[in-house]
């Protein structure tokens, strides 16, 4: 488990090794070799992702129109946790994606030739914490 931001594009790095992180979470699904688990920060994806829910990504799934994606912006090594919407290509054959926020109150960020980037992954499941124990 790490952190991703459910709102602008945030800094990331790889600062964990495969195994590592800060926690682990388990799940009965199959997924592939490099899924991983991050946590939300960010209000961006309210109501049905909140500060504090732990969702696990796949890279190897495709994302398909409506599904929730990780995405990193190539030149800033940045990420945002958005739902997908592809717009089709540009003249030159460079795919523009949308990446659109749940909350009204945040803008929609785009990845096209001005603004290039990649879907990191792709949401397979979401767990929330309703109460802590102990």
């Amino acid at each position: 488990v790490s952190y991703v931001i459910a709102g602008d594009f945030a800094d990331i790095s790889d600062a964990y090794a495969t195994g590592d992180g800060l926690d682990y979470v388990s799940t009965s699904l199959t997924l592939g070799p490099n899924a991983f688990a991050l946590i939300i920060e960010g209000e961006s994806m309210l109501p049905e992702f909140r500060p504090g829910d732990r969702i696990i990504v796949d890279p190897s799934a495709t994302p398909r129109p409506g599904d929730f994606v990780v995405a990193r912006l190539e030149a800033e090594d940045r990420a945002t946790f958005k739902k997908f919407r592809a717009r089709g290509g540009d003249s030159q054959g460079v795919d523009i994606i949308d990446l659109v926020p749940l909350n009204e109150d945040w803008p929609t960020l785009r990845i096209d030739a001005h603004n290039p980037g990649r879907v990191v992954a792709t949401l397979i499941e979401h767990h929330r914490r309703f109460r802590r124990q102990g």
